[in-house]
């Protein structure tokens, strides 16, 4: 497993919008543009990929000089509860 940054022209990053969608969104019948949010642009996503897949992701965003908030953070649901 390797952790990895994506940029919003990836296709694990696009991978990671439709995991966050359908763990968090589509349920409760939420828009899609609801991950567009205003911290989306000006963040790091982050994912774990093993063998090029996507296991996890996670959105780092600065909220001052040495403070950051982790959000959006989800796991394929697979892998929840495995240790690796």
């Amino acid at each position: 497993m390797e952790l990895v940054e994506l940029e919003n022209t990836d296709e694990l990053y696009k991978q990671a919008l439709n995991l966050r969608y359908d763990l968090f969104f589509r349920a409760p019948g939420l828009p899609r543009e609801i991950l567009f949010d205003a911290l989306e642009d000006n963040s790091f996503h982050i994912a774990v990929i093993d063998s090029g897949a996507l296991c996890a992701y996670g959105r780092l965003s600065a909220e001052g000089s040495r403070l950051f908030k982790i959000s959006q953070m989800v796991v394929q649901p697979s892998m929840q509860g495995v240790v690796a």
